[in-house]
């Protein structure tokens, strides 16, 4: 459910040290990704239109809409 996506994995993410994770929403067609900045996440929200790049995997990046368009079939 969305409460557990969005509030408790975050918290339980964050006390555990994950140094970054993703949420796909095919809801709002946006992907929140989670960085670990100083033992707090930073959240930056790419959308359509844009490439989603990790600060872990150096070189990965995805296009949102193309990573949607996944999800949604």
């Amino acid at each position: 459910d969305r409460k557990r996506d969005l509030q408790i994995k975050r918290d339980e993410y964050e006390k555990a040290g994950i140094c970054e994770y993703w949420i796909i929403d095919a809801l709002e067609s946006k992907v929140f990704q989670h960085r670990l900045v100083d033992q707090k996440y930073v959240v930056q929200v790419f959308e359509v239109g844009q490439q989603a790049d990790s600060s872990v995997l150096v070189g990965f990046s995805i296009d949102v809409e193309q990573l949607l368009s996944k999800v949604r079939s």
